[in-house]
This record gives C-alpha cells, sequence and structure tokens, in this order.
C-alpha cells in the first residue's frame, strides 16, 4: 500500500471500504493539489489491490474500484518540449534552402 493510502485505508477492514469511501478519497487528493494522473493512479492502485485480494479468495465481493460512480479525472498529457541544437540548426538551414 502507499503511504497516502494506508493513512486513509491502513486500519480499516476491507470489508469497509466502500465506493463511497473511495470516492471521498479522491476528492481528498485532488483537494490537495495532487495532479489528476497521480490521483487517477493512486484509485487504480487501490483497485489493483482489490482485485489481488479477490483472486486470492481474501474479498468475496465486487471491487468497489470498479463502479462506475468512480470516473477517471482528465488528464493534460501534452509535454513542453525544447528543440535540442541539432534541431534547430536543421531548422535554420531548411529555412535558408527554402529562401533561395
Amino acid at each position: 500500500m502507499q503511504p497516502n493510502q494506508k493513512k486513509k485505508f491502513g486500519n480499516e477492514n476491507i470489508y469497509s471500504i466502500t465506493t463511497d469511501k473511495i470516492l471521498a478519497y479522491q476528492a481528498e487528493l485532488k483537494k490537495q493539489g495532487l495532479d489528476p494522473a497521480t490521483v487517477n493512479d493512486t484509485i487504480n492502485f487501490l483497485g489493483t489491490l482489490f482485485n489481488v485480494a479477490i483472486e486470492e479468495n481474501l474479498f468475496k465481493e465486487r471491487n468497489p474500484v470498479k463502479s462506475k460512480k468512480i470516473k477517471k479525472l482528465k488528464t493534460d498529457n501534452q509535454r513542453e518540449r525544447y528543440l535540442t541544437k541539432k534541431e534547430i540548426e536543421k531548422l535554420y538551414s531548411k529555412k535558408r534552402i527554402s529562401r533561395n
């Protein structure tokens, strides 16, 4: 279990962790200012823990993370990238050629 999850759910019986508690946890993580991708990863990790518990017959109910109530947060995966010196030189050389 990751540190935040252990603080939140570490002392709880697995059967007491409901979809509503996971939704509240998701909102709490969002309120803390965590990146949406980090929040999604954290919730996904919880889902994985439930899947393992189900496979090992330690949990006999449906995975609460798989509820339709729990939606993934929208993420912006665009990354700002800078041109390398080589790319800049290539652009300049092409610009010179196109002028002629």
